[in-house]
């Protein structure tokens, strides 16, 4: 945070940081990373037969997104297809994924409307439809943004942070390509492919998958910050504040 600061001196931004949410983020709760039943969660969508593929919006960590309508109600989503092959540890991980997916409600979260595990060993999330694309997309066209939207983006961010770590969830890639912009131009966290549900009052986020750019000191070298010991929901907002800058 004092980089954070520090930089803002240095480019002279007027703001102010935008205050941290009232609610503790290391409200204790437990939760099991054990995916015990997959279906979809929403009337609309009662099979993957119902949805008809659009377009292609992306592809990346073994997986697919499709833009897809509902045959029946005309409603739009993303679909998300992830391949396992014979890669049983991607497929824990994509399950705990889908159970995260299950258990969050949240205005600042992108919305999971279904999970589907195929015959052919795919796992299907049926995902709410962001029409803007990523914040990476928006940096893409561009490059400076106003200093009331970056303020926006940080409240944001934030909000869906104290959310996802009031359940212990620790989100564990916080970056412009996982945060979404839908056609209000509200953004929401988005893709939990490392994400980690915290057992207990241990914080800690052994875990080096992620992005390194955005990564805290102690997730990029352990040894020299003692990372054995690194504060998963701390690392959150360490990765937002570099997005931030």
């Amino acid at each position: 945070m004092a980089l954070v600061r520090e930089r803002r001196h240095q480019q002279g931004l007027r703001l102010s940081l935008p205050p941290l949410p009232a609610a503790d983020f290391l409200q204790q709760s437990h939760y099991t990373a054990l995916l015990s039943a997959i279906g979809p969660t929403s009337p609309d969508i009662e099979s993957l037969s119902d949805l008809e593929r659009l377009s292609v919006i992306g592809h990346g960590n073994g997986g697919t997104v499709y833009k897809v309508r509902n045959r029946k109600s005309s409603s739009v989503y993303a679909l998300k297809v992830l391949r396992f092959d014979q890669n049983t540890a991607i497929r824990h991980q994509a399950a705990c994924e889908a159970e995260i997916l299950k258990r969050v409600d949240s205005q600042f979260v992108v919305k999971c409307f279904a999970v589907f595990d195929t015959i052919g060993g795919e796992l299907c999330f049926v995902m709410e439809h962001m029409e803007r694309g990523s914040l990476y997309d928006e940096l893409r066209v561009r490059a400076n943004l106003p200093e009331d939207v970056i303020s926006g983006i940080a409240r944001s961010v934030l909000r869906g942070l104290q959310y996802l770590h009031g359940k212990q969830i620790v989100h564990g890639d916080i970056k412009p390509s996982n945060l979404l912009i839908n056609g209000k131009g509200e953004v929401k966290i988005a893709d939990f492919g490392v994400s980690k549900i915290v057992v207990g009052t241990r914080n800690a986020y052994d875990t080096f998958m992620g992005t390194c750019a955005y990564m805290s000191p102690e997730r990029v070298d352990p040894e020299r910050w003692n990372g054995g010991n690194a504060d998963g929901f701390v690392g959150d907002i360490w990765s937002l504040g570099v997005v931030v800058l």
